[in-house]
Order: structure tokens, then C-alpha cells, then sequence
């Protein structure tokens, strides 16, 4: 890391002359694939509740009931 130099944004980082970044390249698309793999990047939690409060509408405008186990004396299993 010591020879990976950027003068101005990140996305223009190179090895400093006549170095290699081979092995700076090589790690970081190892992190990413361990990323994806992991999961990546969840959804942000702002818009799970909007699309949950979405499907929660377009069911009770249909007429179905909401299951809200979270707020019931009961557990799934």
C-alpha cells in the first residue's frame, strides 16, 4: 500500500513509477467479491418500511388481513 498513490479522487489511484499495483488491485476485488457474497449491500431500512407500509394499503384495499406477528401473544415456528 505504501506504493499506491492518488493525486486527486480515489478512482485514479495507481502504483507510484515503477512500482506494482497487482496486488492492491488483486485485494480489492477479493473484498468485493467477499462483499457480494456476504450479501452486499442491504436494503436501507427507510425504504423496506415504505414498501412494507405499500403492500399493508394495497392489502387492506383488497380486503386481507394483516399478519403482524410482532404485536401478537403467539410465535411462529
Amino acid at each position: 500500500m505504501r506504493h499506491f498513490i492518488t493525486a486527486s479522487t480515489i478512482g485514479e489511484a495507481e502504483a507510484a513509477r515503477g512500482q506494482h499495483d497487482d496486488a492492491v488491485m488483486a485485494a480489492a476485488i477479493g473484498f468485493y467479491v467477499a462483499w457480494r457474497m456476504a450479501g452486499g449491500e442491504i436494503e436501507p431500512v427507510a425504504e423496506r418500511r415504505r414498501r412494507k407500509a405499500a403492500l399493508d394499503t394495497l392489502n387492506l384495499e383488497k380486503g386481507r388481513e394483516i399478519a403482524d406477528y410482532r404485536n401478537s401473544p403467539a410465535t411462529v415456528g
